[in-house]
């Protein structure tokens, strides 16, 4: 069984806090209705709503694969994928391969489908971005956006807060451990590795 390498875990997890309760707000933001993409302007639009988006990536549902956006012959060095080239200048910066390499095999996951969701929590993470947009583009494809627009609400982590919010967390089937310093406050929040 394939697993994410130990240096790209690491980085999702830094931002797993952070990133969980980031995508809950987006989800409240965003209203329900039919989406369209204007590429070569960055614009999404669902439910009335407008917004600059970019392109983080694609995975293929049929070969099981993930293609970053900035690796698209048809986007590459578009202002459609700006925002997620700083996922590759991330990657190379900082030695994690998955983020910098163009297309990554998941076919050997237990998981594929969670497996891209994780690489597009990992690019939302490094890049700052205010959340991510997964949406079905065809039969087997999956098109996932950044948020790119100041409309969108952008949490601050409270500390107070955060506990609740791992209550809540739906971890599909897995844990997350975590560490409580000697006041009882929280220090760190690991998730096992995916397989």
């Amino acid at each position: 069984m394939i697993h994410f390498r130990d240096e790209f875990l690491n980085e999702v997890e830094r931002h797993a806090a952070w990133g969980a309760a980031q995508l809950q707000a987006l989800t409240e933001f965003l209203p329900q209705g039919p989406w369209t993409a204007d590429l070569p302007a960055c614009l999404y639009r669902q439910g009335g709503l407008e917004l600059r988006v970019a392109v983080l990536g694609t995975y293929d549902l049929q070969e099981q694969s993930w293609m970053w956006g900035w690796a698209n012959p048809g986007l590459r060095g578009t202002p459609a994928v700006a925002l997620g080239e700083e996922a590759k200048r991330y990657g190379n910066t900082h030695g994690i391969a998955e983020l910098a390499v163009e297309v990554l095999d998941l076919s050997g996951f237990a998981e594929p489908r969670r497996a891209a969701e994780v690489l597009a929590f990992a690019g939302m993470g490094v890049t700052g971005a205010p959340g991510y947009i997964g949406q079905s583009a065809g039969p087997t494809t999956r098109v996932y956006f950044l948020p790119d627009d100041t409309q969108v609400p952008r949490i601050r982590l409270d500390p107070v807060a955060l506990p609740r919010m791992l209550i809540r967390a739906d971890l599909s089937g897995g844990t997350a451990e975590i560490d409580f310093d000697a006041a009882g406050r929280i220090t760190s929040v690991r998730m096992p590795a995916l397989h």
